[in-house]
């Protein structure tokens, strides 16, 4: 994991507090800008290669668990 991949999921991290916060407080213009930062830092992540390693995670749980059907 790279600098640019630790600090997509710090400001994921910070996005999501802010909004919590911000809907607490009532201050709904606040939180919608940061649920969209929240939203583009997912896009950016799952195009990314943290998205890669997600997608190849998720293909070698399928093959495992499709050869568990197999056997029985």
């Amino acid at each position: 994991m790279g600098f640019f991949d630790v600090l997509l999921i710090i400001v994921l991290v910070v996005a999501l507090v802010g909004v919590l916060l911000f809907w607490e407080m009532r201050s709904f213009t606040y939180a919608a800008i940061f649920g969209l930062l929240f939203v583009v830092c997912v896009f950016v992540m799952i195009q990314g290669s943290l998205g890669d390693q997600i997608r190849k995670q998720m293909s070698e749980q399928k093959a495992a668990a499709s050869k568990v059907k197999q056997t029985g």
